[in-house]
């Protein structure tokens, strides 16, 4: 199951760089805005590392799994009609979220 959530994580890490050509297309986005937008993820990343892996020590690894996995989805899910509708700022906030949520998962893999 770790597994499986660490390739789920990866995996929507790496999906904006294949996506986001054609979402900055789309939305008329520069490179340098573009490239806001994936640094959001790294800005919210790091935020969360420390924290979850003592989290997950405290309530368990599966249990935050399970909170976090549920907490990207949603921003990931979000972002589409947040770009849609509020633009690149709540683009760069889903995306910030994300990092955010995804911060805990390999220090509670291990």
């Amino acid at each position: 199951m770790t597994a499986l959530a660490l390739t789920l994580s990866i995996s929507n890490r790496t999906m904006l760089s294949v996506a986001g050509l054609s979402m900055a297309e789309q939305f008329s986005w520069s490179a340098k805005e573009f490239g806001a937008l994936q640094s959001a993820y790294l800005m919210g990343y790091p935020l969360t590392q420390m924290v979850g892996g003592a989290l997950g020590d405290k309530i368990g690894a599966k249990v935050l799994f399970t909170v976090i996995v549920l907490l990207w989805s949603v921003a990931t899910f979000a972002m589409p009609p947040a770009a849609m509708h509020g633009g690149l700022a709540a683009a760069c906030v889903c995306r910030f979220l994300f990092g955010m949520a995804t911060g805990p998962s390999l220090p509670i893999a291990h």
